[in-house]
């Protein structure tokens, strides 16, 4: 699965209705990979501003696997 999310420099970003605001990734805001075009916008509005100056888009590629180290289901492999 790929989502994205937004950084500047070694920050993430939450968007709010009415602002940007730094986080921890715990804290960001993530989107699907349909809404790319909606995290580009962001990232254009943002470096206007000169403290967004640096955003960014990343891909998070995400995995999932059981804790205990069984193998997946072979439908899931």
């Amino acid at each position: 699965m790929e989502l994205y999310v937004i950084k500047c420099g070694e920050d993430y970003v939450r968007v709010k209705p009415d602002r940007y605001a730094v986080c921890g990734l715990d804290k960001a805001s993530v989107f699907p990979a349909d809404r790319i075009g909606t995290v580009q916008a962001h990232v254009r509005r943002m470096r206007r501003e000169s403290r967004f100056a640096a955003a960014a888009i990343y891909r998070l590629k995400i995995t999932a696997t059981p804790l205990d180290g069984t193998p997946p289901p072979a439908d899931e492999r």
